[in-house]
């Protein structure tokens, strides 16, 4: 499988492992994930042990995380319209409640530019070191 730049090898694993995977990914406990994959939770965490499955299990999360900000992202206009919407609701509170989302994300928004900025700085100062 291959997903976002890195490729996922399911090779070494048995068909019970590969199937139970996507399983795991997705659960949040190993109870869970040991009854949906109909697999024992000791053999369950004897696979978590196996450096192949973990590293498996860890890629396939990684690209369902991928997944779902790239599918938060293309959300971002419908998000931006319905605060536009609730900033002109005759409601004050539902207008000042659309105000103060806006501006706490674009703080944060600012926040997040700013530490990009200073880690590329930390960056560039490194490889000038080395």
């Amino acid at each position: 499988m291959r997903g976002n730049g890195r490729e996922i090898d399911f090779s070494a694993l048995s068909p019970r492992q590969q199937a139970a995977l996507p399983i795991v990914a997705c659960l949040p406990t190993i109870a869970q994930a040991a009854r949906a994959a109909n697999v024992a939770e000791s053999t369950l965490y004897r696979w978590l042990t196996n450096p192949v499955f973990s590293n498996c299990l860890d890629e396939l999360r990684r690209q369902s995380a991928n997944i779902a900000r790239q599918k938060l992202l293309s959300l971002t206009p419908l998000c931006i319209s319905v605060l536009a919407d609730a900033m002109s609701d005759p409601d004050p509170a539902i207008r000042l409640r659309a105000v103060n989302y806006t501006l706490s994300f674009n703080l944060r928004a600012a926040d997040l530019e700013n530490l990009r900025s200073d880690l590329d700085n930390l960056e560039n100062a490194i490889s000038h070191l080395q």
